[in-house]
């Protein structure tokens, strides 16, 4: 299985920018929260490389919390299913 890679930028500056609450990030990321819903209701804005953001969007999709989650280190895991939790509120 290829995992896609994000090539980091030289300059340091970001080539996409997502900007929304920290609720609505977060339950993006945890794919609570359909990303067109978001931009379309104008919770969240996207500005940048637009094909940059859609590999971003693709890979979080492609993670399984629950299997990310028990992976990372003893006291990261529990954290971020208490993200969920929260972000579920």
């Amino acid at each position: 299985m290829v995992r896609p890679r994000l090539p980091p930028d030289a300059a340091g500056t970001p080539a996409t920018t997502f900007t929304a609450t920290a609720r609505d990030l977060a339950r993006l990321a945890l794919r609570l929260e359909d990303p067109d819903t978001l931009f379309f209701d104008r919770r969240l804005r996207i500005e940048g490389d637009t094909n940059l953001g859609l590999r971003v969007k693709n890979m979080l999709d492609a993670v399984d919390l629950d299997t990310a989650a028990a992976a990372m280190p003893l006291r990261i895991g529990p954290v971020v299913l208490r993200l969920r939790e929260w972000a579920m509120t």
